[in-house]
């Protein structure tokens, strides 16, 4: 990614959208804009889509945390009360 001159912060899952883009860009200079409209849009849709997808992974990462969290709070509680019972026993 060097080699393509691709600054550091559009180094992501896109970056090869963001490369055609900048060709485009370079090819067709003074009215860029008409010409690379759908580099452009394919660039933003991964972006949005990627912006997405992170969310979703954060959430689901958050949900299994607080799982785990539950889980251990369970075992921990059966563990207090079978160490008590086990004491009453005695």
């Amino acid at each position: 990614m060097q080699t393509l001159n691709i600054p550091l912060e559009k180094r992501d899952y896109c970056a090869h959208y963001f490369r055609a883009m900048m060709l485009c860009t370079q090819q067709y200079w003074p009215s860029q804009y008409a010409y690379c409209e759908p580099e452009r849009h394919a660039w933003d849709q991964c972006e949005i889509k990627n912006k997405i997808d992170d969310a979703k992974e954060y959430e689901r990462e958050l949900r299994l945390r607080r799982r785990r969290l539950r889980k251990e709070e369970v075992a921990a509680k059966l563990n207090s009360t079978e160490k008590e019972i086990s004491n009453n026993e005695e």
